[in-house]
C-alpha cells in the first residue's frame, strides 16, 4: 500500500492541485484502498494510473 501514497510535493509541479491520496480501510482479514476519480471523466485515468503501480 506504500506505493499508493505520493512521495513528492508539489504533485506534478502544481501547488494548487490536491494530492491524490487514497482512503485506506482494513480489518483482520482485508485491507483496501479507495482512490477518488474526480467524476465520471476521471475514472479511466485513475484506473490506468493504478494499473501502472
Amino acid at each position: 500500500m506504500q506505493r499508493l501514497i505520493p512521495r513528492s510535493f508539489p504533485f506534478n509541479g502544481d501547488l494548487l492541485k490536491r494530492m491524490p491520496v487514497s482512503m485506506f480501510y482494513e480489518n483482520e482479514e482485508y485491507a483496501i484502498a479507495i482512490q477518488t476519480a474526480g467524476g465520471d471523466s476521471g475514472i479511466s485515468k485513475v484506473f490506468d494510473s493504478l494499473l501502472n503501480i
